[in-house]
């Protein structure tokens, strides 16, 4: 009698489970993706940051280049227009990839200066005023950077960048 019990209960409990399967389903899901153009950023090697000409007395200050290329300065600067051997300019990013994506540009002037090569320099830091592009129209776009230089009391004179052992700020441009 055991035995018999216990064939039926593996029968009650096979067919329980080929029971269950009858009712099964099952679907194939779909997947995609869509790779796009990889961003490039390049100085425009024409087009600069530039902060030109000028002298400092006794006092010091800034000296300002909005995108456009336009300047002013602030406190004891003078700035030096007529016979000048460098010309003020904003600096200018050419932009590629996807068309018609969104992007934010981050420009950064944390660590930036310049210096003469003799251990003199000026910080640099970002113009508040500054507004980048938030879209590559037909897969470009131009980022034109201005800055503020802050010029020491009785600055050294001389030719002082980025390439003379100044540090140079960063662009950088992410799709959205």
């Amino acid at each position: 009698m055991k035995n018999l019990y216990l064939k039926a209960g593996v029968a009650a409990v096979a067919a329980a489970t080929l029971s269950g399967n009858l009712y099964a389903a099952q679907a194939s899901g779909s997947a995609a993706a869509l790779v796009v153009t990889p961003i490039t950023v390049t100085e425009d090697a024409a087009i600069k940051l530039n902060f030109g000409d000028f002298t400092v007395g006794t006092v010091g200050g800034t000296v300002t280049v909005d995108q456009a290329g336009g300047r002013t300065a602030g406190a004891d600067i003078n700035l030096i227009t007529v016979g000048a051997t460098t010309t003020p300019s904003q600096g200018q990013f050419n932009v590629t990839g996807d068309a018609n994506r969104a992007i934010t540009v981050t420009v950064d002037f944390t660590l930036a200066q310049l210096q003469d090569g003799l251990g003199n320099s000026m910080p640099l830091a970002a113009n508040a005023a500054d507004v980048y592009p938030t879209a590559l129209a037909a897969g470009a776009a131009t980022v034109s950077v201005g800055g503020v230089l802050t010029v020491g009391a009785s600055q050294a004179p001389g030719a002082y960048s980025t390439a003379t052992g100044g540090t140079p700020y960063t662009v950088t441009v992410n799709y959205q």
